[in-house]
């Protein structure tokens, strides 16, 4: 396999939260190639078991899907933070608790294309943070914080109506590693 050396890149977008590159890439041969790539930093999510095999997740508007979609609590990783201080504080500020992180993996989900890395966490042993209140006003008009059976999830994913690939992916390694043993 020929491995390409990057020998340039350029950002031609810069957003609040992503940028776009194009970075040139050359072969063994000579040859060489631009292609883009859409940087965006970490981030973190969180399957949050109940002991009785509940699970909380969020109701959302995603306005890049223009859908209401359902997913768990997610975020990126501020940089003075490492991921397992992260999912504690999105475990926080979105439905208002703190638990136990079992890490489950980091992964990149569209390693084609975009640079972020996903570190996956299940939390157990939830409690509430007493005082909560979402973190973002904004954000929390277009949110709601959901309970749903692990069962009724699982049976989501798997017959296809979970419409969000990450929550879904996340969810079957929690469920692989925490949820079957509840049952």
């Amino acid at each position: 396999m020929d491995i390409p050396k990057q020998t340039d890149s350029k950002i031609v977008f810069k957003g609040k939260f992503v940028q776009v590159a194009e970075d040139t890439l050359q072969y063994k041969t000579g040859d060489t190639r631009q292609l883009e790539k859409i940087v965006v930093g970490d981030g973190a999510q969180i399957i949050p078991f109940f002991p009785n095999g509940n699970v909380y997740m969020l109701r959302q508007y995603r306005h890049a899907a223009g859908d209401v979609l359902e997913h768990f609590p997610s975020g990126y990783i501020n940089q003075d933070e490492t991921p397992e201080e992260a999912a504690q504080r999105i475990l926080c500020e979105e439905v208002g608790h703190s638990g136990k992180l079992v890490p489950l993996g980091t992964y990149n989900p569209y390693g084609g294309l975009i640079t972020a890395r996903n570190h996956f966490f299940a939390a157990t042993n939830l409690s509430r943070n007493e005082g909560w209140a979402h973190h973002d006003r904004i954000e929390q008009r277009e949110m709601e914080v959901i309970r749903k059976d692990m069962r009724d999830v699982y049976r989501d994913v798997m017959e296809g109506r979970h419409k969000e690939p990450i929550s879904a992916f996340a969810f079957l390694l929690a469920w692989n590693k925490i949820g079957l043993s509840m049952f």
